[in-house]
């Protein structure tokens, strides 16, 4: 795939709260914690399209972090996970 979505919640997510150096669940957490639950859901929808792999890795490269992929393998399988971490909250 050539272009992708563009992923302006994603985007919120990691200069807010994903660049803290605290990792990715509990700034996950954080972000459910003081963000509206229109926001959250927003964030799943644009993470749900990445868990299909509706993405541009080099824009995602940028915007999500090499590290980020390199960490999980794929940056479908960072969405998956940061799904699972939202779906799991017990706020």
């Amino acid at each position: 795939m050539t272009e992708g979505p563009i992923y302006s919640r994603i985007n919120y997510w990691v200069q807010n709260y994903g660049l803290s150096g605290i990792p990715d669940q509990k700034a996950v957490e954080n972000f459910i914690e003081c963000e509206t639950t229109e926001a959250v859901r927003l964030l799943r929808f644009e993470l749900e399209l990445l868990a299909q792999g509706k993405f541009n890795q080099d824009s995602l490269d940028h915007l999500v972090g090499v590290k980020r992929r390199v960490k999980h393998e794929s940056y479908d399988a960072w969405a998956k996970l940061m799904l699972q971490w939202i779906a799991g909250y017990k706020g």
